[in-house]
């Protein structure tokens, strides 16, 4: 099923369960869920993708094993630098770094 949602796509890797892919016809990377081939919005662009993971991975040997008080600072850092990246990356609550950025709110990260 995954397949039928990637004509025109070009795949980069996955995020553990969703294959993220390059749509080819604007430019945006999306994650697209491998059970129903729907896709979320990550990045405009392969560009914002990369700078935002390269963020992520600078921030996220210093949250993981902090309890949620000390996290929030670390996390709010964090969510205000993908926005300086991207700012698209928040334009929809269900886009794939608002998702990313909840469950770390929420201590599932």
């Amino acid at each position: 099923r995954e397949r039928s949602a990637l004509p025109g796509r070009l795949v980069l890797g996955t995020d553990g369960w969703a294959v993220i892919a390059l749509d080819s016809a604007d430019g945006a990377v999306r994650a697209v869920d491998p059970d129903y081939a729907t896709a979320r919005h990550c990045n405009a662009d392969l560009r914002a993708f990369v700078r935002c993971l390269e963020l992520f991975a600078g921030w996220w040997p210093a949250l993981r094993g902090l309890d949620p008080a000390a996290a929030g600072g670390a996390v709010e850092a964090l969510q205000r630098g993908l926005v300086e990246l991207d700012g698209t990356v928040f334009g929809d609550p269900e886009n794939w770094w608002a998702v990313i950025v909840e469950q770390l709110w929420d201590g599932l990260l």
